[in-house]
């Protein structure tokens, strides 16, 4: 498959009543997910967004912001994921070098976007999640009211899906192309490495500004399996999220398997689903204790996001707990 578009069409074909995606307590099967996405791409058709354009996401975890993510790739725009954190300054940086011509966002940034938005040049329409509108401000809405049958778009792998900006920590924050064939090729090879089947329940927590729900979303269409997001995530609320919702494995940074450990041991720290974590960065200190207080193995990866996943640790191998072992490289690099 060469495109994010042809990955998830194929998904839908095959298991359309299947649950795709979940979002506090509220579930949509392959087919629900496909056709709102193509209601919203639609409405990007309409307002004159064309391949190659780009379009900015301000938005905290929610549904509309894959929404949004994927209906600009259907068409073969481009997604500019802005981290809810940056100030207003940041977020302008982002949006001119970006040349961003859209921007979808939620009422609480509204106030902050508004003396920024001269700054931003090439930004010709804003969009509200709320659906609260003013001065060039358009109710989401207003994308959900189209049809949900997409004409074709010819998008090749090597077409641009997503600008991932770094966190800028030595200037400002570096643009990072990632193409459809990133997104594609990373989301077969953490399947192969998950081991993932459609009876798989995958959680992820981190914020979706960052790569990592991204990459889970494409992840899970490859078989079919079941994405569950968290709002955020919270040491005293995520592993009742792992029992409620049947979660069978999940990927998570280093600093977050620390967090967990240092909560307070439980009763319950055995009673899940979970068959595997993948992690970047766990403490050769807790590594092996962390195994045996949850029960469940923990795999390490190493990835950058200008190169995607570059080595890990892959099932069946010898993990070598505790000595901060990564794994070896991938074939596909």
């Amino acid at each position: 498959m060469s495109s994010i578009r042809e990955l998830f069409e194929k998904s839908a074909e095959r298991r359309p009543d299947k649950v795709f995606f979940v979002f506090k307590n509220e579930s949509k099967t392959y087919k629900e997910f496909l056709e709102t996405v193509n209601r919203v791409a639609n409405g990007f058709l309409s307002l004159g967004i064309r391949k190659g354009d780009k379009i900015a996401i301000l938005l905290p975890n929610c549904f509309e912001f894959p929404y949004t993510w994927l209906a600009a790739n259907m068409i073969g725009a481009v997604m500019v994921p802005v981290n809810t954190r940056f100030v207003a300054s940041e977020i302008a940086y982002i949006l001119n070098h970006s040349e961003a011509r859209m921007l979808v966002t939620s009422g609480r940034y509204l106030e902050i976007i508004a003396p920024i938005r001269k700054e931003a040049g090439h930004l010709e329409r804003i969009i509200n999640i709320d659906n609260h509108t003013g001065h060039g401000v358009l109710p989401y809405q207003a994308l959900l009211d189209n049809p949900p049958e997409l004409k074709g778009v010819d998008i090749r792998g090597d077409d641009l899906a997503v600008i991932l900006y770094t966190s800028g920590t030595t200037g400002n924050p570096k643009g990072c192309m990632a193409s459809h064939d990133y997104f594609v090729n990373l989301a077969n090879v953490q399947a192969e490495l998950f081991q993932l089947t459609e009876v798989d329940r995958v959680l992820t927590a981190q914020p979706f500004f960052y790569m990592d729900p991204q990459w889970n979303t494409l992840m899970v269409m490859t078989q079919n399996a079941t994405l569950v997001l968290a709002e955020r995530f919270s040491t005293s609320t995520f592993w009742d999220d792992i029992r409620h919702y049947g979660i069978t494995c999940f990927y998570c940074i280093g600093s977050m398997t620390s967090f967990l450990f240092n909560m307070p041991p439980s009763y319950l720290d055995r009673k899940h689903n979970l068959r595997m974590v993948q992690t970047s960065g766990i403490s050769p200190h807790i590594h092996e204790a962390w195994e045996e207080r949850f029960n469940v193995p923990v795999y390490e990866i190493y990835a950058s996001t200008e190169t995607t996943a570059d080595i890990a640790v892959w099932p069946g191998m010898d993990r070598k707990v505790g000595t901060k072992c990564i794994g070896r490289p991938l074939s596909y690099r």
